[in-house]
């Protein structure tokens, strides 16, 4: 037995199974073929994610055997707090994608960062991928996200493509670790 975070049995913890770094320039972190039957379950981090371009949202879609999935199933609702005190929700219907970084800004030390959940293999179930999120937007308020998006379809996803609503990355690096317990 180990007792490191978590307290998971050892070898059961969460395992890198894909990772990619943004150049300046990249239109998307596109992972293919990463999501397989060898983990239960996935766990995405984002880090240092920043546009090339002012005020952009980071989204994304996911992949199955034929491709993008960007048919308008993405269902979404979030509870944001920002330092200034306001906060909103939302909820939005038969999107082509899902949204995870709100009105990120490249002008100063705007950013964001994000940890997601997500059993994408179940073919049994639709797709839920649970994150939090926190970013320094283009006006350079700290926001904090809290949010799920669900995809209305049972079938195995592959893969995961992240981009930014308009233009490029300027940097960031996006994990995806493996966990079967």
């Amino acid at each position: 037995d180990s007792n490191y975070i978590g307290g998971s049995i050892k070898g059961q913890g969460w395992v890198k199974v894909a990772q990619m770094t943004a150049a300046d320039g990249d239109s998307a972190l596109d992972f293919e073929n990463v999501f397989t039957s060898d983990y239960k379950r996935y766990v995405i981090t984002g880090t240092d994610c920043r546009p090339a371009t002012d005020s952009k949202n980071l989204i994304f879609q996911y992949r199955d055997a034929s491709g993008l999935n960007t048919g308008g199933t993405y269902v979404s609702a979030f509870h944001s707090s920002d330092a200034n005190g306001s906060t909103g929700q939302g909820h939005a219907d038969d999107q082509t994608v899902g949204l995870v970084l709100n009105n990120i800004g490249n002008t100063g030390n705007e950013v964001g960062h994000f940890t997601c959940f997500l059993d994408p293999i179940n073919a049994l179930t639709p797709k839920h991928l649970m994150y939090r999120s926190v970013s320094q937007m283009a006006d350079t308020t700290t926001r904090y996200i809290t949010g799920q998006v669900a995809y209305n379809d049972a079938t195995v996803m592959t893969g995961i493509k992240w981009y930014w609503s308009s233009g490029n990355w300027e940097s960031g690096t996006i994990k995806i670790y493996g966990v079967n317990d």
